[in-house]
């Protein structure tokens, strides 16, 4: 067999499932920029995706070793020069407690909340972190590291935490009034959250919200950690400057450097998850940071997990147009060219392994592109297959609320809509426990 780079070739019959539930599905058509014309796909673009084997000079690499020394850094190099800009740089880590529980949660947890600080004088930029960890544990426990939109009010209803500072987009529930949260925003996402859960599981939890490091909108550069770590708050921006998702993916990378100072966590043991365009950042977070074990994208559709070449659900033009702010400025130039990128989202999984990834859809999540999703991570299976883990167990999508899994690689596609809910957080958590013990991080 050549050594040469193919085209990956995936079952054309797969990139056109679901096709005709995206044109029905009328209430994703309100979305600007919406691709209803699925059927229509041209049979060179629904065949071919990107070699994830392939390295800069058109040559396949099977050596594991010899694809994290060549190919690794080349496809972290495209994505930072194409899609979401250059990494940012560590920042001294500075955190304060300011509230801590011993009797949380009936008895059964720690609550501490901490406020990190970044930057100083005007570029001062500070970041609220909620943590609970198990009450007492036999020995330490993994970290699932999480971001969340509301602030850290909404993931329990205990008044003693702190409402986020953070502008946030206003909600038609009254939840965010003025682009600030109020009082009736607490314990507003615990579903989202299910903090007893994830303690039973032999794990704590660490999460922040979005707002504190980039504020979600076109003009929050200014507000941003952006500032603080030295990049221009507006103006003309460089093709490759980053964006809100490098923004926050750097959010999580700065907790891993605060749990890194720390001695009562298992250092081995850190995950990430992310929902919706905090799927996106998890990804991104994966990719640049090997300290993470386990990586989870939850639908986290165009961008995220699903392939750009399938041009079903949100497509590039739709995401640069509506959030120009998440990128860099480089991707909105692919809008409408897709087929002609030198890259696609397989690749960006694969930058996880081999350590643990799980990609999770929804059923009625048209808009995310469920069946991408999964093309997306059985694209990406090469890269574990290599590294004596192997990929997934099977080619098909499997049935709804039936999770398929292999011992790196995890998916599965639940009934319901666009959320992140506690069948979610089961299967991560079960999954986690099943497999983290058999993968170290580099």
């Amino acid at each position: 067999m050549s050594n040469r780079c193919q085209w990956v070739r995936l079952n054309r019959s797969w990139l056109f499932l679901g096709a005709v539930a995206v044109i029905l599905a009328t209430t994703l058509l309100a979305h600007s920029g919406f691709s209803d014309e699925s059927a229509q796909i041209p049979e060179t673009l629904a065949a071919l995706l990107p070699d994830v084997l392939c390295n800069a000079q058109g040559n396949r690499v099977d050596d594991i070793q010899q694809w994290n020394k060549t190919v690794r850094p080349s496809l972290l190099e495209l994505f930072s020069r194409e899609a979401y800009g250059r990494p940012l740089p560590a920042a001294p880590v500075l955190a304060v407690l300011v509230e801590e529980s011993q009797v949380a949660r009936g008895g059964g947890a720690i609550r501490r909340q901490y406020r990190m600080s970044v930057g100083q004088g005007a570029t001062l930029r500070e970041i609220d972190v909620l943590e609970y960890m198990p009450h007492a544990p036999s020995t330490p426990p993994g970290v699932f590291i999480g971001i969340n939109f509301l602030g850290n009010q909404s993931v329990d209803p205990d008044p003693e935490i702190l409402i986020t500072r953070a502008w946030l987009n206003n909600t038609k529930d009254g939840l965010v009034v003025d682009h600030r949260a109020t009082e009736a925003s607490r314990g507003a996402k615990t579903n989202r959250w299910p903090v007893d859960t994830i303690l039973k599981s032999g794990f704590g939890l660490v999460t922040f919200c979005y707002g504190d490091v980039h504020p979600d909108r076109p003009d929050g550069r200014a507000e941003s950690v952006l500032v603080a770590l030295g990049r221009p708050a507006g103006g003309e921006l460089e093709s490759d400057e980053p964006g809100a998702i490098t923004a926050w993916a750097w959010g999580v990378s700065h907790l891993v450097d605060w749990l890194f100072t720390r001695k009562d966590v298992d250092l081995k043991r850190l995950a990430v998850v992310g929902h919706s365009r905090l799927g996106k950042t998890a990804l991104l977070a994966g990719a640049r940071d090997e300290r993470l074990a386990m990586v989870v994208s939850n639908n986290s559709g165009s961008m995220g997990a699903a392939l750009s070449k399938r041009p079903v659900g949100e497509d590039v033009a739709a995401i640069t147009k509506n959030f120009p702010h998440w990128f860099a400025p480089q991707l909105a130039r692919w809008a409408g060219r897709e087929q002609e990128m030198p890259f696609d989202q397989h690749m960006l999984l694969a930058l996880t392994a081999p350590r643990l990834i799980y990609v999770a859809s929804a059923q009625e999540d048209s808009w995310a592109d469920p069946e991408g999703e999964f093309l997306s991570l059985l694209a990406a299976s090469p890269v574990w297959q290599r590294s004596g883990l192997g990929g997934l167990p099977a080619s098909s999508m499997p049935p709804v609320d039936q999770p398929l899994w292999g011992r790196a690689m995890g998916y599965h596609i639940r009934t319901g809509s666009h959320d992140l809910l506690p069948y979610d957080w089961e299967k991560f958590l079960e999954f986690a426990n099943k497999n983290m013990p058999t993968v170290t991080t580099q």
